[in-house]
């Protein structure tokens, strides 16, 4: 855990422990240190991956995590980790001043991977990353595009601006892709 550089405190704590947290810093056009925060479990490796805004400069952080956590005030997420020791896609979402607005998870039993992650117009999130397993979505949605046997496909998530799921797919060989 650390400052801001005059001293000033997270948005919101390191989870503590030896553990890696996601982090985020926001600074002006200029460079200048305006905020920061940390999001993870005090048990799990919490990394980000890609970020983005929206049109009201709310931030869409993508990443990985390998144990569940709660956001601020032991909130849970919206679609909860699939257990274990092992990756899950993670995504959260913060508004401008860095309040926590949702965070979430999706992957399999396995080692699932984020690498990117962008907005359309209308605030709809997508998520690439990669899988070796298939997974459904919370209410037991099969993926659009089956996932191949025994592989790291390429998986694409799509989530609302509010954190709800749309759909998720799909796409690979029969090698790794």
């Amino acid at each position: 855990a650390w400052n801001g550089p005059a001293g000033q405190l997270p948005v919101n704590a390191h989870s503590a422990g030896e553990n890696r947290d996601l982090v985020v810093v926001k600074v002006d056009s200029s460079g200048v240190y305006l905020w920061h925060t940390f999001h993870g479990s005090s048990g799990s490796t919490d990394y980000g991956q890609g970020i983005a805004l929206d049109q009201s400069a709310n931030i869409y952080i993508v990443g990985s995590s390998n144990f569940t956590w709660n956001g601020p005030g032991d909130t849970p997420p919206l679609h909860g980790h699939a257990g274990g020791a092992t990756y899950d896609i993670s995504a959260l979402k913060l508004n401008n001043t860095g309040t926590y607005q949702w965070h979430t998870f999706y992957g399999s039993a396995d080692y699932d991977v984020s690498a990117d992650i962008a907005l359309d117009q209308s605030a709809n999130v997508y998520v690439t990353g990669d899988s070796p397993m298939s997974w459904n979505g919370p209410g037991g949605e099969n993926p659009l595009h089956a996932h191949t046997v025994d592989n790291n496909d390429i998986a694409v998530l799509s989530l609302t601006g509010n954190g709800a799921y749309r759909w998720h797919t799909f796409y690979g060989s029969t090698s790794n892709s």
